[in-house]
């Protein structure tokens, strides 16, 4: 029967292993691709995603009663100090927005958070990875950065974003070139990010893996105040998307009175429950390199849907081919990792 199934599945480590990661790349693929179309819908909606999702979360845990306040196995102070990492590393990301950054120096660094993972741990922990580790990491990594490439060269001139923006900005008494510190701030967030799910592996590592939902809910209810700082973003996001057509759905006489934007924002927040959720679960069971490679994929899956959805087949190049081959290969030589 259906229950013999499901117990099966959480005494096998392996089949587990083989269902969250199902779980995180369909779920967090299908809330990815959702809220690219949303984004060419009504504009960009990232900061009211994230709010819904967190407020799911949150809530659900309380009302089930798997959330409890009153009972914690992590201290708060940890959760703090991650909520802190979180926040700092986020922040850096959004601020290298203003500095006008080329945006090659971009794709270098959205393809480099595995190099990152392996320089950060070894660098930290002194944990030294095989060989098979190495090599995959590196074909993926090149593969995804070949990919993301090609999207970027069939998309927008070359010659407006590689051009190199001169541009002084002033902090405090000291002036400082906008591109240096662009990449110091793209530099200081893939490092805290890394860093951030080290800390996580470490956590699951003192406290038991049993606590990857406490820490859930604790993470989600401690960044809850930080969303403030985006309330006007978040306000404007909730405008346009009132601003929508109601539902129309086929064979009723009448359309729903609900802006169907905002019925896309609700199928978003249940697929971002179970994407964030999934990878929770995800990195209590593996170290923080597999979490990495599979998050990465995921990334690698959203942009070829996106293309495939949202532009044309003709928009192609070898950039595409080349690097779809190299993530395939390089998730193949890794893939014996993740159920090890």
């Amino acid at each position: 029967d259906i229950s013999s199934i499901i117990q099966s599945i959480h005494c096998d480590p392996q089949m587990e292993s083989t269902t969250v990661c199902f779980q995180v790349l369909t779920s967090c693929v299908g809330c990815v691709t959702l809220m690219e179309k949303l984004r060419w819908s009504v504009g960009e909606t990232a900061n009211l995603v994230t709010l819904f999702g967190m407020i799911l979360m949150v809530s659900e845990g309380l009302v089930t009663g798997r959330f409890d306040l009153t009972r914690r196995k992590i201290p708060l102070r940890t959760y703090v100090s991650l909520v802190i990492i979180y926040f700092l590393s986020n922040s850096a990301n959004n601020l290298s927005l203003l500095c006008k950054l080329p945006y090659p120096v971009f794709i270098i660094f959205r393809s480099a958070s595995l190099p990152a993972n392996l320089i950060v741990s070894f660098t930290l922990r002194r944990h030294l990875y095989s060989l098979r580790q190495v090599v995959a990491v590196s074909v993926i990594s090149i593969g995804v950065f070949l990919f993301t490439l090609g999207t970027w060269r069939g998309e927008v001139s070359v010659e407006r974003h590689s051009a190199r923006v001169e541009e002084i900005i002033q902090i405090g008494d000291i002036e400082m070139d906008a591109y240096v510190l662009g990449v110091i701030l793209l530099v200081f967030s893939l490092l805290l990010s890394a860093y951030l799910g080290i800390k996580q592996e470490e956590l699951y590592r003192d406290y038991g893996r049993d606590t990857a939902t406490e820490s859930m809910y604790y993470i989600n209810l401690l960044t809850l105040p930080f969303m403030l700082l985006h309330s006007s973003d978040i306000n404007r996001s909730m405008g346009r998307l009132s601003l929508s057509p109601p539902i129309d759905i086929p064979f009723l006489p009448t359309t729903v009175p609900i802006p169907w934007a905002w019925a896309v924002l609700g199928l978003i927040t249940v697929l971002q429950y179970s994407c964030i959720s999934g990878v929770f679960r995800l990195s209590s069971m593996t170290s923080s390199l597999t979490t990495t490679v599979v998050l990465t994929l995921r990334k690698f899956v959203s942009l070829a849907l996106s293309i495939i959805l949202f532009g044309t087949l003709s928009s192609l190049t070898s950039h595409h081919t080349v690097g779809t081959a190299l993530v395939v290969v390089g998730s193949l030589i890794y893939s014996p990792l993740i159920f090890k």
